[in-house]
């Protein structure tokens, strides 16, 4: 991690907590681990997230690289509308809007090479891409700015119920996100 990631009571959607970047240098970061080391299989990435205020360029919710434009090490941002891909490579882009003060559910999933985009459970752009996707140390880091992980400009926003499911795609078609906290992994 860089500085000290804040656990917040103001905001949640669901538990009565998230962690709250505050638009300073503060930023999660993971172990290095293989349950992030997506290859070519299939993966489901999904969360719940808010800005707290309006996002700059380049916010970074969830980036496997270890700098810059790294090959292959998964992302998903969000610059004028949601994104994911990988190093410098956009795979999937969309024009939906983040509303300041408002809980999207953000999901991205790849089946059989197929990349899936999802806002609020509704699909909003999709692509088919098997490039082979690692992660590097340290990551992935979850909401920072740019490439300079924990830098000026990391977005001030809310986080709840991240989750990662390596080797299966949760979702291929429009669904409707889950209205409670997830019990286990596979909900």
């Amino acid at each position: 991690r860089v500085g000290t990631p804040i656990i917040s009571t103001a905001a949640s959607k669901f538990g009565g907590s998230s962690f709250y970047g505050n638009g300073g240098s503060y930023l999660l970061a993971t172990e290095a681990s293989r349950g992030f080391f997506f290859g070519k299989r299939d993966f489901t990435v999904d969360l719940w997230y808010q800005f707290a205020a309006t996002p700059s360029l380049f916010n970074l919710i969830f980036d496997c690289r270890a700098s810059g434009f790294q090959a292959a090490a998964f992302r998903i941002e969000y610059n004028s509308g949601w994104q994911t891909g990988y190093g410098g490579t956009l795979v999937v882009g969309s024009s939906t809007l983040a509303n300041v003060g408002e809980w999207q559910h953000i999901a991205v999933t790849r089946k059989d090479g197929c990349w899936r985009l999802f806002v609020n459970g509704t699909i909003v752009g999709s692509a088919n891409n098997t490039e082979f996707l690692y992660n590097t140390a340290a990551r992935p880091a979850i909401n920072t700015q740019g490439d300079s992980p924990g830098g000026s400009g990391t977005p001030t926003a809310y986080i709840d119920e991240l989750r990662v499911i390596n080797g299966i795609a949760k979702w291929t078609s429009n669904f409707t996100p889950y209205s409670n906290a997830y019990v286990s992994y596979l909900d």
